[in-house]
């Protein structure tokens, strides 16, 4: 037995002890083996009709379990943007895959898509984080950290600029375990972001105007102009207002050394 067919086996194994979907993940499974040399310019949708499954001669697997969401009755939302499935684009293997409803779950830090099942069921499908190149929401671009060489606390974050110098920023929430009358089954945090930049040498997370600032003390005078006159706050700017910014400290730095 490879160890693809020992893979869906054991997720098989797994699946078939929860009530209700036994005959759904054997309709599933039988389809999977007997789709070893899928095309690959069909729809994500089809290419994720299992919970496990194996791709043509690339033996890629994505792991397609069924995404259970934990604390279901805690207040607030575990996820970015929207409690709903957003339309959005998924990049794998060098395929685009678009059409794709997406929920980015940012306290698991899990991409689940809605994915329709072959026998017509739509089930929230928890994709494999390390098959993910990156995927569009809202055409903000959240690519695979390892693909950018930065270590940081999230599989994925949003590319503001790419390149030599790169700027992301992260997302986290947190399920909080206070018990209240207000909150009889905890709740989530609102959601948490970090700025990075990164130049292949260093890693800084960038907190404040003042260490913005600090990366080119040569246009102080320029940048801090800047930040004054935008009124951009570094914790609340927006996606757009920091890739703004960023532009304006290359545009300086290139005039500063022309």
């Amino acid at each position: 037995m490879t160890k693809s067919q020992q893979n869906l086996t054991r997720t098989l194994t797994y699946f078939i002890r929860i009530p209700g979907i036994f005959l759904c993940i054997i309709i599933v499974f039988s389809t999977t083996l007997l789709s070893q040399n899928h095309n690959y310019s069909e729809k994500l949708s089809a290419l994720l009709d299992s919970t496990q499954k194996s791709y043509g001669s690339s033996d890629m697997l994505v792991n397609g379990a069924v995404y259970f969401p934990e604390h279901r009755q805690a207040s607030g939302s575990p996820y970015l943007f929207s409690d709903d499935f957003i339309q959005g684009t998924v990049f794998t293997d060098g395929l685009t895959f678009d059409d794709c409803e997406l929920s980015y779950n940012i306290v698991t830090q899990q991409l689940i898509m809605l994915a329709t099942m072959p026998n017509g069921a739509r089930l929230p499908i928890q994709l494999d984080n390390t098959l993910v190149d990156s995927f569009l929401l809202y055409d903000y671009l959240f690519v695979n950290t390892n693909k950018l060489n930065i270590k940081i606390n999230t599989p994925f974050a949003l590319a503001i600029q790419q390149g030599q110098n790169q700027w992301v920023l992260s997302y986290t929430k947190q399920f909080i375990n206070q018990y209240n009358q207000n909150t009889p089954h905890g709740k989530f945090s609102n959601a948490s972001r970090s700025l990075y930049y990164s130049d292949n040498k260093q890693l800084v997370r960038i907190k404040s105007r003042k260490a913005f600032i600090k990366l080119s003390p040569e246009i102080k005078k320029e940048l801090s102009q800047y930040f004054s006159k935008k009124r951009i706050k570094i914790k609340s700017a927006s996606p757009e207002q920091l890739a703004h910014l960023i532009e304006f400290l290359h545009t300086q730095t290139k005039l500063q050394y022309d």
